[in-house]
């Protein structure tokens, strides 16, 4: 919370007073408000709860010294948890296509001197890593981009990027969102991807799941190695 209070706070709040004014019609809205936006509910202090991101960080088992890409960053939510699980001796590569994610990310990441953390701009097709390098590289609610959006060149490219980064035991950790929301659940407003349709896709890209969980019922936990 103290994080996003900083992120407003400068200049008399005049950056949630513009978002403000964004949100509710003030002024005509565009890609900014979205980043404000994002910034918002993706970095909200309940997030923990409704999506039980301790449970996703359990499943990953992430050691001090740890190095970690995190894929889609967005503002960073993971990327945080993540420099607190690897401490000082690890790295936290946050990757995005969007720089003004990532400049939040930089400062934030300065002010509070976490120094295992690095912001890096993708093209997406890479992760920004040498290869045998990387113990974990994360996607959460970005692989349904790599899945739908992306060519079919720039996918094999950044999955054969993925590969080569890893470790020989690295881990990679796929979390998205399910098409099959049990009946009675509130299902999530976003994006959906099956997760038969990622798992069959990573592996006939290389992959071997080893680990399939869901953390809430509308979002899946993935865990693959490199198959080969």
């Amino acid at each position: 919370a103290a994080r996003i209070v900083r992120a407003f706070e400068a200049n008399r709040w005049i950056r949630l007073k513009n978002y403000i004014e964004l949100k509710y019609g003030f002024k005509p809205a565009g890609k900014h408000l979205r980043i404000l936006d994002e910034l918002i509910r993706f970095n909200s202090p309940v997030r923990k709860a409704w999506e039980r991101s301790n449970y996703i960080l359990d499943k990953m088992n992430i050691q001090p010294g740890d190095h970690i890409a995190d894929v889609g960053a967005g503002a960073g939510f993971f990327s945080f948890l993540f420099a607190d699980k690897v401490g000082p001796s690890g790295r936290v590569i946050a990757l995005d296509l969007n720089t003004q994610h990532l400049a939040y990310i930089d400062q934030a990441a300065k002010t509070e001197r976490l120094s295992q953390i690095e912001v890096t701009t993708t093209d997406g097709t890479e992760v920004g890593a040498a290869g045998n390098s990387l113990d974990f590289v994360f996607l959460c609610a970005a692989y349904q981009a790599v899945y739908a959006f992306e060519r079919e060149d720039s996918r094999t490219a950044l999955l054969n990027n993925i590969k080569t980064a890893l470790k020989t035991d690295g881990k990679l950790v796929i979390v998205d969102n399910t098409l099959d929301v049990p009946e009675g659940t509130k299902p999530y407003h976003g994006i959906l991807i099956s997760q038969k349709a990622a798992t069959a896709q990573l592996e006939a890209h290389g992959f071997k799941l080893l680990d399939a969980s869901y953390a809430v019922p509308q979002r899946y936990v993935l865990v693959f190695e490199k198959a080969d």
